[in-house]
């Protein structure tokens, strides 16, 4: 049997079919024995509103959800059952940061316990607002810019994001919500400047919603990046735009 998993730190997070929920100790106990640095196995559930706190069943291990996840050189503190963090996207926060340039100004507007916005800020001279209404990943976030020492370039702000007012201070906006993230554009186009970079996490059922405000809101954008990113579930993916905005 094969199953897909996710390892993030200590823990392992595996995704079961209803039907093989029966052998569910089972698998968690090869996962175990074949991963040496996994000491805890949950079982994947939903993923939950826009605080994006993932259902959870703890299978086998040490029954502990915080851990420290290790990437490209960086460490990140987080509890699985709190917030949420994948590791699929490694790929995409490097592909965002070596897009940035040294002196930007960067909203992070879904910002979770930092991933992007620190390895941005550990790489390239620049000012990163990371927003984020969940209060636990705010906590860690926190506690992630100190570990990784870039409290001079990240300021972490714990609030919804449609209740900030920074009007057109931003070269480029980071949106990592992709069950709703065309319902925050209009918040983006008010962050950002003309000549500009937005990076749009969506779902495919959503991709026409999205369109169609660009089209209605956006008076001149090119679309200079498209790829589907990882799957959401057996029939969705995730995609990401990325959007040269020219004139909002």
């Amino acid at each position: 049997m094969r199953f897909s998993y996710e390892i993030i730190g200590s823990i392992a997070l595996v995704e079961i079919p209803e039907e093989f929920m029966d052998k569910k100790f089972e698998i968690a106990k090869k996962i175990l024995e074949t991963n040496k640095n996994v000491k805890t196995v949950f079982k994947k559930g939903k993923i939950l509103g826009e605080e994006r706190v993932r259902e959870l069943e703890f299978l086998l291990g040490e029954n502990k959800s915080e851990t420290i996840h290790k990437e490209f050189g960086l460490r990140y503190k987080l509890d699985v059952t709190r917030v949420y963090f994948s590791p699929r996207l490694g790929y995409e926060r490097e592909r965002i940061m070596r897009k940035v340039k040294d002196n930007e100004k960067i909203i992070d507007m879904f910002a979770g316990v930092g991933p992007f916005s620190i390895l941005i800020a550990k790489n390239k001279d620049v000012k990163i607002v990371a927003v984020d209404k969940n209060k636990y990943a705010y906590k860690y976030l926190k506690e992630n810019i100190k570990i990784n020492k870039v409290q001079e370039k990240v300021i972490a702000i714990n609030c919804d994001v449609r209740e900030l007012h920074l009007e057109n201070l931003f070269n480029r906006a980071i949106m990592n919500l992709p069950l709703s993230s065309h319902e925050f554009l209009y918040k983006a186009l008010e962050f950002i400047r003309d000549n500009s970079y937005l990076h749009v996490y969506y779902l495919d059922e959503n991709e026409k919603k999205l369109y169609r405000f660009l089209d209605e809101n956006i008076r001149e954008y090119r679309i200079i990046f498209k790829r589907k990113v990882k799957s959401y579930s057996p029939r969705k993916y995730i995609n990401v735009l990325d959007i040269y905005v020219v004139k909002k």
